[in-house]
């Protein structure tokens, strides 16, 4: 196989090539325009903020929306339209915090801002702890990887959090709900998690971004605060 890499050409052997080209709604055979249901270019169904289609008494969830293609979003849509065609158009979307990564070798994961787009609105501060520092990793031997967080300088919340490394998508889950929660990232600082775990490193990462913003630490977190 044959491939540019920047400006060289290069060649490698494999027995398998994988080519990830996204999810494509499947509509195609369903003659939904007979129904008055519009699709969008690329064949998912087009809805608005409460799952309604162009079809005023039909409504659609899940993958087939292409708003998402996640398993959590597609639950909470399901919730949303059936709600809906039940009671009639009164139920919007609520504003999803999804955390979203692969199951893969190592995982990755994130969930809220990048730090990119979190600088278009807000002034941030941006912490990362390797996972080599983490006991739990230590003793598995699965050092590699790093938890980063974006914190709101002004208001000290957790606006996203960004992991590669084993239990990526684990990690994930509790910054979600702390960013849910508009907890202080002093204050998440501050939680004591179960020793050794994986988790650990959210704490260690909430610890550095709270020393960075100059808060006061107490507890646990001072102590980590004052080794880092």
């Amino acid at each position: 196989m044959s491939y540019r890499d920047g400006s060289s050409d290069r060649a490698a052997e494999a027995e398998l090539a994988i080519v990830a080209v996204g999810w494509v709604a499947d509509t195609a055979h369903l003659n939904l325009s007979a129904a008055g249901v519009m699709l969008e270019p690329h064949g998912s169904i087009e809805v608005n903020r409460f799952l309604q289609t162009s079809a005023s008494h039909v409504y659609a969830a899940g993958d087939v929306t292409g708003r998402q293609v996640l398993v959590p979003g597609a639950i909470e849509d399901g919730f949303v339209a059936a709600t809906n065609a039940v009671q009639g158009a009164t139920y919007p979307l609520p504003h999803l915090l999804s955390p979203s990564g692969s199951f893969s070798h190592p995982e990755y994961a994130q969930v809220g801002l990048t730090e990119a787009k979190a600088r278009e609105t807000h002034d941030v501060v941006t912490t990362v702890v390797s996972f080599e520092g983490m006991v739990r990793a230590i003793i598995e031997g699965r050092t590699f990887g790093f938890c980063k967080l974006v914190v709101d300088r002004a208001s000290c919340r957790l606006l996203g959090c960004h992991v590669v490394g084993e239990r990526a998508v684990e990690i994930t889950q509790l910054a979600a709900i702390a960013i849910a929660a508009q907890t202080p990232v002093d204050e998440l600082a501050r939680v004591a998690v179960s020793f050794p775990t994986y988790a650990e490193i959210l704490l260690h990462a909430a610890v550095r971004a709270a020393v960075e913003l100059d808060l006061p630490l107490r507890g646990q977190a001072e102590t980590l605060g004052m080794t880092r």
